[in-house]
This record gives structure tokens, C-alpha cells and sequence, in this order.
């Protein structure tokens, strides 16, 4: 982190960054420790806040297609989806 005298350290949007992981409907289901609407929840939260303070985004799932599913739909989309071909 930087500490230069015009963000003292701060996070920026400049020098941070939010990553959703596999935030797909069957991960969901491996969570035993919060309601999973909770969860989705927080999720949503989070997403909206990184947008409002223009923090860049990353969304990435693997094995989306054949293994647990595209991302979880109420995620936002901060970020332009590439085409699925």
C-alpha cells in the first residue's frame, strides 16, 4: 500500500481492487455457517459499494458452464461480460 501524502495509506481505488470467486448457485450450497441469503446478501452489498466508490471489480467462477453454473444472476455487473461463444 502506498503511502504517499495524498492517500496516507489509504485504500483507492487507484491501489485496490474487489474479486468475487466462484460466486455461483451450487457454491452456495458447500456454505454451512451463514444463512446462504445472508450470504448473498453481503455479496450484494459489497458489489454495490465497490461500485459507488468506483473500485475495480473482478468476477471469476470456474468450471462455469459444466460444473456449478454461470454466476450467481443477482450479482451485479460492474464490468462488460465477454460473449459466450
Amino acid at each position: 500500500m502506498s503511502l504517499s501524502s495524498t492517500d496516507k495509506g489509504l485504500l483507492t481505488p487507484g491501489n485496490c481492487a474487489v474479486i468475487f470467486i466462484d460466486h455461483q448457485p451450487q457454491m452456495f450450497f458447500g456454505v454451512a455457517n451463514i444463512d446462504r441469503q445472508d450470504l448473498l446478501n453481503n455479496v450484494l452489498v459489497l458489489a454495490k459499494a465497490a461500485k459507488i466508490f468506483h473500485v475495480p471489480v473482478i468476477l471469476t467462477a470456474v468450471e462455469s458452464e459444466e460444473l456449478c453454473g454461470n454466476i450467481t444472476p443477482a450479482t451485479p455487473r460492474p464490468v462488460p461480460q465477454p460473449d459466450a461463444d
